[in-house]
């Protein structure tokens, strides 16, 4: 088999898993508020100050400027995903492609399940992990330092979700405030994602016309129109409850893709004297901003 006709399998082994990968949900499309690709081996997020509310001035005085200072960076570097097999020499004598062919969906949802599951920990970590973003301070946090100033972007205390909740933290990331201690004001629509164990009650929350248990079957309008709701496989907790604005003008969770999906044959047998094919993609999740989400770890 020539070079022509290896380079030729190889494309078409690539086109088979991206059909094969749509057979799982990609979650992590969902599960950040940015999705970058680069052909760098690292990129550089900042957490902007921000302007402040435009100053009056008056007839000949000067305009008073602002720079854009970063009050944190975060640097992502990409890591490498793997999944390989091995076959014997003897592959040579068949139609081999064919065989990685079949296998191909295999590979796909080796390497779309752990891409689900890196983006999907940032959560699942959000409310302990300091090392996915800046100043050392977990995802969910009651005191996010912006120098000087702070907000809250999870209870005090966790929360059994129901409307009650998501109506609270609805509000709660409409309350965040700037930099500059000025309001964020957000209206749009808001994603609450949820484990299995909560999409029954997801359902309910955002479908019912009337909230139960009020006193005059009160109307559920207002979770009607701003929440939506997605349900992620790849949870550890059965309880928690994680919103993000999805239309928020900064978009601080980030996923960073360098090398989405490649698959190669070594040329060079291994100590068993069989032929290795790997597949590789490489990625990293972060935040460098956490305005614009609000995680409740749920009882």
């Amino acid at each position: 088999m020539n070079a022509t006709t290896l380079e030729t399998g190889r494309r078409i082994l690539r086109k088979t898993y991206f059909v094969e990968a749509k057979n799982i949900e990609p979650q992590y499309k969902w599960l950040v508020s940015k999705h970058d690709e680069t052909t760098q081996t690292k990129e550089l997020y900042k957490q902007l100050k921000g302007f402040s509310m435009a100053v009056q001035t008056g007839d000949g005085d000067n305009v008073s400027y602002e720079d854009l200072a970063a009050i944190y960076t975060l640097t992502l570097t990409p890591v490498v995903f793997t999944k390989g097999t091995r076959f014997s020499p003897m592959m040579k004598y068949t139609d081999q492609y064919g065989i990685i062919a079949g296998m191909t969906a295999q590979f796909a949802m080796a390497h779309e399940h752990k891409k689900n599951q890196v983006t999907a920990n940032m959560d699942n970590l959000g409310f302990t992990s300091t090392t996915y973003g800046v100043n050392s301070e977990a995802l969910y946090s009651t005191s996010h330092d912006m120098g000087g100033v702070t907000y809250s972007n999870t209870p005090a205390s966790a929360g059994a979700f129901g409307p009650n909740t998501a109506k609270a933290h609805i509000i709660s990331i409409r309350k965040q405030k700037s930099a500059q201690d000025e309001p964020l004001p957000y209206s749009g629509t808001v994603l609450v994602k949820l484990p299995v164990d909560l999409e029954p009650t997801g359902v309910e929350v955002i479908k019912s016309m009337l909230l139960a248990n009020t006193a005059n079957n009160n109307t559920n309008e207002f979770l009607r129109n701003r929440l939506e709701m997605k349900v992620c496989d790849y949870y550890t907790s059965t309880t928690a409850h994680f919103y993000q604005a999805k239309d928020y003008p900064i978009k601080g969770t980030v996923l960073l893709d360098s090398m989405p999906y490649d698959i190669k044959k070594l040329e060079q047998r291994d100590e068993d004297g069989m032929h290795p094919w790997i597949s590789m993609s490489a990625y990293q999740v972060g935040w460098f901003d956490a305005h614009g989400t609000y995680g409740d770890a749920g009882v």
